[in-house]
């Protein structure tokens, strides 16, 4: 006979297990425990399982964990064989930390077989979608059975968007085309932006392909994005952008531990499977384009030394030998080596001040845009309203600053030591500006919401300078120009040139993706380079 109380112990073990992460003793505990016990505990047993595979699938785990939850794993099926529950969880796994996407497929098939349901079919349609599955009308077929049954939003988008890249893969445009619209007019998203953008991609519309990555990268700078937009910029000869993009999705891969991990629209914590069990096919496609732009630039020490880097880190692959007989022999490439590697280095440590979630106040920037192609955005009536609602963005951006003080009392200190003529507004404005613009200088966003911050500077110093001088009705940054233009105000219609830039930068706010890097320095020449800051 055995004792109740015994194991009744012998379960809170196994849970005290799961909770430290050693699964090989936990499956030694769950062996101990009498059959009529593990079939009353069995959903207790399969929740801690399923908490332990979720924390393995977003943590850095282990070469020990994931042996550890290959052993506990196979206990489970040999305890409960094909429960729905246990399969459900255990496809995850094997999409994510287990790294086996063979088993993940067997799993799931068998899931579904038992227990049709929405979720399963969705992670089944996306395992399908796998090149090493490669079942491109299976995968719609099960997306679709998962639709015809999920009854949940959030699955259903999840079906959804895998279905767009079912229809993608399978070449059925006019299919794609409808549900891509709909996913990126209803589901704002990362995924479903990199998506669409893969659709445009493939039936080359390059310039709307571009436009669509960069927004997927405004909220969530991820690896396969970026793959997808240095291809593009490869494909259009753009091979200089192109090295820069691929560098930056070695990067990003770097810098997220083989795991994006991101805050979705919902508040919710989300990993990127594609960038966990794919890295290495990812990594090898970066350094192909990385090869292939330098040929094509005819830098074929470049290219050399890029090759010679991803053996190094990836090991013997048939595209080197490919590769060796296209580009000529080269005596010595050791200094451009060196400078590859460098570069790859700098690149990654440049990531590393970017934030790895997504980015709800691009997406808010991104709605607001896109709404004010519908108003008349005239100095007199819609302006103020717009950038109202652009500050709110601002306020939503500023929250990362707290998680920068020492930047901060940097930026404010080098503010106060070089323009103490300023107001408080006007220097909170530029040291905002500043540090926001120092934190995703090497990111893919729209600095929309920075340049907006910039002019607030010289608007604000304008309204102090010339009051008195301009009616006070004429407050916005437009205005005030056409006052000083008309009336010949002196000094500052010798200024008319950069004022009439800035304004034009400001204005430029209120078109999606509109406002690169290169704007934001435009601007800061301006302000910075060209004194007008100095002369305010």
């Amino acid at each position: 006979m055995f004792k109740q109380k015994n194991q009744q112990a012998l379960l809170v073990l196994y849970e005290i297990n799961i909770l430290e992460a050693d699964f090989t003793l936990a499956s030694r505990v769950l062996k101990s425990i009498h059959p009529s016990i593990l079939k009353q505990a069995e959903m207790q047993i399969l929740m801690f399982y399923q908490q332990a595979v979720q924390k393995a699938n977003i943590d850095v785990h282990s070469q020990q964990s994931k042996d550890g939850l290959n052993i506990l794993t196979d206990t489970l099926f040999e305890i409960y064989k094909n429960y729905p529950p246990l399969c459900g969880s255990a496809t995850s796994y094997y999409m994510g930390t287990g790294d086996d996407i063979v088993r993940a497929y067997e799993v799931a098939k068998r899931c579904v077989e038992e227990w049709p349901n929405a979720e399963i079919y969705c992670n089944l349609g996306l395992i399908c979608i796998n090149p090493q599955i490669n079942r491109v009308k299976e995968a719609i077929t099960y997306l679709t059975k998962g639709l015809d049954i999920c009854s949940d939003g959030d699955v259903e988008y999840g079906l959804k968007s895998n279905l767009l890249t079912a229809f993608i893969k399978d070449k059925n445009w006019p299919e794609a085309i409808k549900l891509g619209e709909e996913l990126v007019r209803d589901k704002p998203s990362n995924l479903n932006y990199h998506n669409y953008a893969e659709l445009l991609k493939s039936t080359g519309q390059y310039d709307g392909a571009i436009e669509w990555c960069k927004k997927a990268l405004f909220l969530v700078e991820d690896d396969c994005t970026l793959l997808t937009l240095a291809d593009i910029y490869k494909r259009n000869a753009k091979y200089q952008d192109a090295i820069d993009t691929y560098l930056l999705c070695l990067s990003s891969q770097e810098n997220n531990n083989n795991c994006l991990t991101f805050i979705d629209e919902n508040g919710d914590d989300m990993y990127s499977v594609a960038s966990n069990t794919s890295i290495d096919s990812i990594k090898l496609e970066a350094f192909k384009g990385l090869i292939h732009a330098s040929v094509q630039l005819k830098s074929y020490d470049k290219a050399k030394a890029y090759m010679v880097l991803g053996k190094e880190l990836l090991g013997e692959q048939d595209e080197w030998e490919i590769w060796e007989s296209v580009i000529p022999t080269l005596d010595n490439f050791s200094q451009a080596y060196d400078e590859a590697k460098a570069i790859i280095e700098e690149t990654t440590n440049q990531a590393k001040t970017q934030t790895n979630y997504f980015k709800q106040w691009a997406a808010s920037l991104m709605q607001l845009q896109g709404n004010s192609q519908y108003i008349n955005l005239n100095e007199s009536d819609n302006w103020a309203e717009f950038e109202a609602q652009m500050d709110l963005i601002l306020e939503e951006m500023k929250k990362v600053i707290v998680n920068h003080s020492a930047l901060y009392s940097s930026i404010e200190a080098q503010i106060i030591s070089q323009y103490p003529h300023l107001d408080s507004d006007s220097k909170e404005f530029l040291i905002t500006a500043n540090i926001l613009y120092d934190i995703h200088k090497n990111s893919f966003i729209d600095f929309a919401p920075i340049i907006v911050e910039y002019s607030k500077v010289v608007e604000k110093r304008l309204r102090i300078l010339l009051e008195g001088r301009i009616p006070s009705n004429k407050k916005m940054l437009g205005e005030i120009i056409g006052e000083i233009d008309s009336h010949s105000i002196v000094p500052y219609n010798a200024y008319l040139g950069d004022l009439r830039s800035v304004n034009q930068l400001r204005r430029n706010s209120a078109h999606t993706g509109r406002l690169a890097k290169t704007d934001a320095d435009n601007m800061r020449n301006i302000l910075f380079t060209n004194g007008l800051l100095n002369r305010l």
